[in-house]
């Protein structure tokens, strides 16, 4: 195998882990012969390189998608923080997406009861089994 082949052979071998990692430290060492050899192996009088894997250009990892369970809890959870705090809370009584009065404190406290079930309900902590 040739000299200048030898390196891009070990470093092709090495590109699977490294992927996997996301900080790897490789030491280049100067062999006898004035090649090179790289090894993850600590060695005296080695080259230490710092490689963090990452493309900095990709977007960071996306979230994993909630599942139904989790966003119909967050949406019950965000109601009940809604009906919790001294905002006005609007009535859309024509189902037209507008509110057309604030809510009353009765109908206020009967809906705070309802989000609270909501989240009892759908807010149920993993079982550990």
């Amino acid at each position: 195998m040739s000299r200048k082949i030898l390196p891009l052979a070990l470093a092709a071998a090495l590109l699977p882990g490294l992927a996997a990692a996301d900080d790897v430290t490789i030491y280049r060492v100067k062999n006898a012969d004035g090649t090179y050899s790289y090894t993850q192996v600590p060695t005296q009088g080695a080259e230490v390189r710092n490689l963090d894997s990452r493309d900095p250009d990709l977007p960071p990892p996306a979230e994993t998608p909630k599942t139904p369970e989790q966003q119909t809890c967050d949406q019950a959870r965000a109601n009940l923080q809604m009906l919790d705090s001294e905002e006005p809370v609007g009535v859309d009584k024509d189902g037209d997406g507008i509110a057309e009065a604030p809510m009353s404190a009765e109908e206020r406290a009967a809906q705070r009861a309802l989000a609270k079930s909501q989240v009892d309900v759908y807010c149920q902590p993993a079982s550990g089994g």
